[in-house]
């Protein structure tokens, strides 16, 4: 998997898991299926705070949410997203 495909997944992971779990639920709560009609920036956000990377960035962008579904493989909802440097210097090497 490239670095680019890895960070949409574990964005879509993220934003999924953060907005179907809330920190009232109980532990052993079976984990939310989403369909085709869940996949959409309303649903799931529009961001991903800095801080909730937990690596030193400076912004998080998000694409626009998309259902994607396959004859071999289960739908799913993937989420591209690029992150910004802390530090856009260029050091020439």
């Amino acid at each position: 998997m490239n670095r680019r495909n890895g960070f949409a997944v574990l964005l879509a992971f993220m934003v999924l898991s953060s907005k179907a779990v809330s920190s009232q639920a109980p532990a052993a709560e079976a984990a939310k299926v989403i369909s085709a009609e869940d996949c959409t920036s309303e649903r799931l956000g529009t961001t991903i705070s800095a801080s909730a990377i937990g690596e030193p960035v400076a912004g998080v962008s998000l694409a626009a949410p998309k259902w994607v579904s396959g004859s071999n493989a289960p739908a799913y909802c993937s989420i591209d997203g690029a992150m910004a440097p802390m530090d856009t210097r260029c050091n020439g090497k």
